[in-house]
């Protein structure tokens, strides 16, 4: 019953035999494709970002 409450406040279905789909899977692949491409990119900032903790705290 809460349940059904939540949804109708965010305006989504309230009926609960009904399946609905809230992800959109092309967008999500999308997002999986970018996000494995700037992978080692967000890496290697990261390792920098570090590196210069690093050295800024030997000096």
């Amino acid at each position: 019953m809460l349940m059904q409450l939540i949804m109708s406040l965010t305006q989504s279905e309230t009926d609960p035999s009904k399946k609905v789909e809230y992800a959109d899977w092309n967008e999500v692949n999308i997002f999986i494709k970018i996000f494995k491409n700037n992978l080692k990119l967000i890496k290697m900032v990261l390792f920098s970002k570090i590196l210069s903790i690093k050295m800024q705290s030997i000096l």
